[in-house]
């Protein structure tokens, strides 16, 4: 489901961190684009929570995306869909 996830976000062109968890990072690098993003997913009905510094290195900010085994295949490509609409 993660690896779904990352390898689809990865696909549409962000930069995502590996890994084999259900914690999917999703780097921004600005604190307000990751903000920005955050805030047209959750008007979406999307959680991503942004990180930025101090909590994560400065230039280093980042959405944090959960993977759960609750979520459908429907749902995970709403969230890629989201996050492809906001490429253009």
């Amino acid at each position: 489901m993660s690896t779904y996830l990352r390898d689809s976000l990865a696909q549409a062109g962000f930069e995502v961190l590996a890994g084999d968890h259900p914690i999917v990072p999703v780097i921004f690098h600005d604190s307000a684009r990751a903000q920005a993003a955050a805030s047209a997913l959750a008007a979406r009905g999307i959680l991503a929570q942004a990180f930025s510094y101090p909590v994560v290195p400065e230039g280093a900010a980042r959405l944090r995306l959960q993977a759960s085994l609750a979520l459908t295949d429907a749902d995970l490509d709403r969230v890629i869909e989201a996050f492809r609409s906001m490429r253009s």
